[in-house]
């Protein structure tokens, strides 16, 4: 889910199931909410959503969170959250490393009890994906790309 001038900038993720929302309307923040809802509603489904509303450089602080997420996890405050963070670092290579921090997983009721302790855990994950970036202390590539 991404902000709807966010998702018209960055058409391609529609190729990968991105949606859009729209905060400055009410109606459509509703019909948004009705349908992460059902998404939500198979076990099979997630959801990808970016706490900021929009993509910005995670170097930069503060962040500006958002209270979004508490408005699915009312409908729905049984579903997990996984923190996750995504860097795209240059090194010396002819391509650049995507790196992918995986956080803690916190549970819908935990975040919307304590939405502060979720805002920590976000940026100690993104702090930690930093860490692991400047450090080169990440696990070997998975999926090494060659061009044979």
């Amino acid at each position: 889910m991404m902000l709807e001038e966010q998702l018209s900038r960055y058409w391609f993720f529609k190729k990968v199931g991105a949606f859009s929302i729209d905060p400055t309307h009410t109606k459509k923040i509703s019909e948004t909410v009705k349908y992460v809802d059902r998404l939500l509603q198979n076990p099979k489904n997630f959801v990808i959503l970016y706490p900021q509303g929009e993509i910005e450089p995670y170097e930069m602080r503060p962040l500006t969170l958002k209270r979004g997420l508490q408005l699915f996890l009312k409908t729905t405050p049984e579903v997990q959250v996984l923190l996750v963070g995504f860097k795209i670092q240059y090194y010396n290579q002819k391509r650049p490393s995507l790196l992918v921090k995986f956080g803690e997983t916190l549970s819908g009721q935990s975040i919307s009890a304590d939405f502060t302790n979720f805002k920590d855990r976000f940026y100690h994950n993104l702090d930690s994906l930093s860490d692991a970036a400047f450090n080169k202390s990440w696990q070997e590539d998975m999926f090494a790309f060659n061009a044979d």
